[in-house]
């Protein structure tokens, strides 16, 4: 193997390095991203579970705080926290 040879061997190895460093960022967003949304997933999940027993059940689920406020619209009097 010449001088030549082996450099060019050098910079196809390079270049792969960078498409696969390329390859493994791209696919580390799409992981993250799938993790997130599998965790949303579960938490919506959970949240329906808890809706459906205290349903079926009567079980009684903890109260959200409502918010009074002074406004005109009658509308935007009541919010839920």
């Amino acid at each position: 193997m010449s001088t030549q040879d082996f450099h060019q061997h050098i910079e196809r190895l390079k270049a792969q390095t960078d498409k696969l460093k390329d390859t493994l960022s791209a696919f580390h967003a799409n992981y993250t991203t799938l993790q997130f949304g599998m965790n949303r997933l579960q938490n919506e999940l959970k949240r329906s579970r808890e809706e459906f027993e205290q349903i079926t059940y009567n079980i009684e689920l903890p109260t959200a705080p409502v918010i009074q406020m002074k406004t005109p619209n009658k509308d935007d009097q009541q919010l839920t926290a």
